[in-house]
């Protein structure tokens, strides 16, 4: 009978302190795969659904945010998923951020809702999205969640899985870094 070093390390009572090592490896690694980017989002289920606040609608801001919220809301319990919209544009030297009207009146008003986005750099969007979803489409609360949040962010999310100093290499983000890593990975065969 062959072990796994899963087994060899749960026999030996390694395994919770190899995870413990593998997770902060894994927080500081700025690549960021699929698996990585699901196991952050069942942390941060797990997080939401241990608190009383549970959300009745799901919102992502734009892009990356719409692709998060939408992953989560299937695996929420299939909740409603809307997305909102930026626009941005320069006043002088000011960077002007307006939310477009994309999400539906009738599954904000008055509800508690989820607004996703992938990571939070500076902050602004999920600051004005959320405004813009409590003043103008009359949310009853609105709670934010990110993958990653820059330590420079001025705005704090509810929920976050890590911090980092450096943007990270998300697995949506067609890069030179995924493109060099997807090439040592898939080969292509030869034919004979």
């Amino acid at each position: 009978m062959l072990l796994s070093i899963w087994d060899v390390l749960k026999f030996l009572d390694y395994l919770p302190v190899f995870e413990k090592f593998y997770s902060r490896f894994e927080k500081q690694s700025r690549n960021k795969s699929w698996g990585q980017i699901l196991r952050m989002l069942e942390n941060l289920a797990e997080q939401i659904r241990a608190e009383p606040y549970q959300p009745d609608v799901v919102v992502g801001a734009a892009r990356e945010g719409a692709l998060i919220a939408s992953i989560f809301a299937i695996n929420w319990r299939y909740k409603p998923l809307c997305v909102v919209d930026r626009e941005t544009y320069l006043d002088g030297d000011t960077v002007i951020l307006k939310m477009l009207n994309t999400a539906s009146d009738e599954f904000i008003k008055g509800k508690k809702v989820l607004l996703i986005d992938g990571e939070c750099n500076s902050g602004q969007t999920l600051k004005v999205a959320k405004d813009y979803l409590i003043q103008e489409k009359s949310a009853a609360e609105v709670r934010t969640m990110v993958l990653g949040k820059s330590i420079t962010s001025t705005f704090q999310p509810d929920y976050f899985y890590f911090e980092y100093q450096e943007r990270p290499n998300w697995a949506w983000v067609y890069t030179d870094v995924y493109k060099r890593r997807r090439k040592e990975h898939y080969k292509p065969s030869r034919r004979l």
